[in-house]
């Protein structure tokens, strides 16, 4: 005879995230999308070997993106040390991959451009919870 808890009928809920938690997940789920895109179009582009920087700081942000999305989508509050980490590393992920994307995206590359702003609501709003988290 199976208990009602072990029948797989009873899902525990996932705490619910914060508000600076969810700004954070959203804006890291939209960084990695557009610096993939970015990536990709710099790799495409006739120019492509003299963007090879751009497309390096690209596919890192995106990585360091993904891992600190997935962490908080776990809904749990994650270990205080590593989420420090994550947020630090992905403040200077963002901040390096925007800095050299506002150099291209100046130079009329519209992905760039796009990549810079995502890269830069990403990393202001790991820098809010960031805050929120030492507070």
């Amino acid at each position: 005879m199976q208990h009602p808890e072990s029948s797989g009928n009873h899902h525990p809920s996932k705490p619910a995230l914060s508000a600076e938690m969810k700004a954070c997940l959203d804006a890291c789920r939209a960084c990695t999308v557009a610096c993939l895109a970015c990536a990709k179009a710099c790799a495409a582009e006739k120019d492509a070997a003299n963007l090879q920087t751009c497309i390096r700081l690209d596919q890192d942000c995106a990585s360091v993106c993904t891992a600190l999305g997935d962490v908080l989508a776990r809904g749990a509050p994650p270990n205080a040390a590593m989420l420090d980490a994550l947020l630090g590393a992905c403040i200077a992920s963002c901040g390096a991959c925007a800095k050299e994307c506002d150099m291209h995206g100046k130079m009329g590359m519209a992905h760039c451009a796009a990549c810079a702003e995502a890269c830069r609501t990403c990393e202001s709003a790991c820098q809010q919870l960031k805050g929120v988290a030492q507070a």
